[in-house]
C-alpha cells in the first residue's frame, strides 16, 4: 500500500493532536475539561480547582521540615548609665 507525503503529513499531524489531546493513566482529555471550566466561569472554575487539588493524594509524602528558630547570640552592649 503505497501513501501519498500529503496523507503521511496528515495523519502525522493527527496523531499528535490526538496525542496531546489524551490524558494519561486514565485522566480524562484537558481539552475536554477546559472548555467544561471555560462555561462555568472564573470562580466556579477556580472553586472546583481547588476542590480537586485538595482532594488529591499521591501516597505517603513527608511533611517539610520544621525550620530552626534563628538565635541571636551577639553580645549586647553595655548601656551607659
Amino acid at each position: 500500500m503505497k501513501i501519498s507525503g500529503k496523507n503521511l503529513r496528515k495523519i502525522i499531524k493527527e496523531e499528535l493532536g490526538m496525542g496531546a489531546q489524551k490524558g494519561g493513566s486514565g485522566l480524562p482529555a484537558a481539552n475536554d475539561i477546559s472548555k467544561k471550566l471555560s462555561a462555568a466561569g472564573p470562580e466556579e472554575a477556580m472553586d472546583w480547582l481547588a476542590r480537586v487539588l485538595r482532594n488529591m493524594s499521591f501516597g505517603a509524602v513527608e511533611p517539610a521540615p520544621e525550620p530552626e528558630p534563628v538565635v541571636d547570640n551577639s553580645p549586647v552592649p553595655d548601656e551607659e548609665v
